[in-house]
């Protein structure tokens, strides 16, 4: 495949692809979706957008690495999350970082 060949494919799939031209489904067409286990009822659809497109559960607080959380310490700012803990700098200690398990972080705000 030459230069110009790549090219023409690159632009026909930016049109294929582009919201502009994509078709959106019939919403009456749908199937029912199930109701959310109890544990993602209440998130804020990006966190559970995160959770479905990496197929994680701790996915979920990608969206608010660098934003307030509250912890069982009181509120902080979440900067990483592995898939055990989050790691979190405390509102109340700047000096140093604390660890906390998934389950104990919820965001502040749940507007991202």
């Amino acid at each position: 495949m030459n230069l110009t060949e790549l090219d023409a494919a690159i632009e026909q799939a930016n049109r294929i692809f582009s919201s502009r031209h994509t078709r959106r489904p019939d919403k009456s067409q749908e199937p029912e979706r199930p109701a959310a286990p109890p544990e993602q009822r209440g998130w804020p659809l990006v966190s559970l957008d995160a959770e479905r497109r990496f197929g994680q559960p701790h996915a979920k607080l990608f969206p608010f690495i660098g934003r307030k959380v509250r912890t069982p310490a009181g509120p902080g700012t979440l900067l990483l999350v592995f898939a055990d803990r989050v790691t979190v700098v405390l509102d109340s200690e700047l000096s140093g970082c604390a660890v906390f398990a998934l389950k104990e972080i919820v965001p502040c705000d749940w507007s991202v």
